[in-house]
């Protein structure tokens, strides 16, 4: 790893303007402030004091010698990705910024800031999550839960926040496959691909199991439709049938029967009832009554 003293070195060179080996632009590179570029340094810093310069086969030199080669591929470094890397990004915003803004000078100067302070602080958070050890990491992370706890944030910002840290473990992700070597890499790639087919396989089972939930529903539905109209069909027949049926041989055998059994009731004239009276002969007992009355 590089020393301190070399890191320290390079940092200072840095912000009092001297440069060695990569020149320094002539204008500034954008309107936005050094707060992004001094992120972006540190993080710089912090990769190389953890990084090895010098292959190990020549560490066997001097210590005079390995100190002063390892001072100037730390400046060399340093320089190359401040005044170039980092400036060419901060250019490329600030045309996008003029581009977006119209010369709006307070909306470059947002948009401008945003950006670079968002990328400073996106390069020390990656550099942090490699180099740091696990309880810096640890006091780190409580430190922002409770001031993250402390903050007013709003209900409906929750999906935010997990976003972060959905992020968040796509970078450690990524830090850790790279810092693997290349056997190992080739064997997680394997498993994940082994659990991308498994998924997919449940999914397509799952797809398939509704699927047939659904035509069984549908299956169903025609059935019970068909069965209906079936009941419909015959309900229909019946009553045309009953409308259209003659009557049958008994039935009509029946009703002439009747028909000739009933007599019409002929009556020859009408007379007073008194009449029928005057023609009937007095009874019996009437006539024969020559005896008197019974007496008491």
């Amino acid at each position: 790893m590089v020393s301190k003293i070399s890191c320290v070195t390079a940092g200072v060179l840095h912000l009092i303007g001297a440069s060695f080996f990569v020149p320094q632009p002539q204008d500034q590179c954008s309107a936005a402030p050094k707060l992004g570029s001094f992120m972006f340094l540190l993080a710089t810093l912090l990769f190389l004091g953890n990084s090895q310069v010098i292959p190990r086969r020549y560490m066997q030199m001097a210590p005079g010698i390995i100190s002063f080669v390892e001072l100037l591929l730390t400046v060399f470094v340093q320089e190359w990705l401040m005044h170039v890397l980092w400036c060419s990004m901060e250019r490329f915003i600030h045309r996008m910024a003029r581009i977006f803004c119209q010369n709006c000078f307070w909306c470059e100067f947002g948009v401008e800031t945003l950006s670079t302070v968002l990328m400073g602080l996106s390069a020390l958070y990656v550099v942090a999550e490699v180099v740091c050890p696990p309880k810096v990491k640890a006091t780190v992370e409580r430190t922002f839960v409770r001031v993250l706890d402390r903050l007013p944030i709003n209900r409906g910002s929750g999906s935010i926040v997990e976003m972060i840290k959905d992020l968040r473990f796509y970078v450690r992700g990524a830090i850790f496959f790279f810092r693997l070597t290349r056997d190992q890499r080739m064997l997680i790639i394997n498993v994940f691909e082994v659990q991308v087919e498994r998924a997919k396989r449940g999914i397509l089972e799952a797809m398939q199991a509704e699927q047939d939930h659904y035509q069984d529903i549908a299956a169903e539905s025609e059935e019970e439709a068909a069965w209906m109209k079936k009941q419909g069909e015959d309900k229909e027949s019946l009553e045309s049938s009953l409308k259209n049926k003659e009557p049958s041989s008994e039935i009509t055998k029946l009703i002439s029967n009747t028909q000739n059994q009933e007599k019409p009731l002929q009556i020859d004239s009408l007379k007073h009832p008194l009449e029928f009276l005057g023609e009937e002969e007095p009874p019996e007992c009437l006539e024969t009554q020559d005896e008197p009355p019974f007496e008491f």
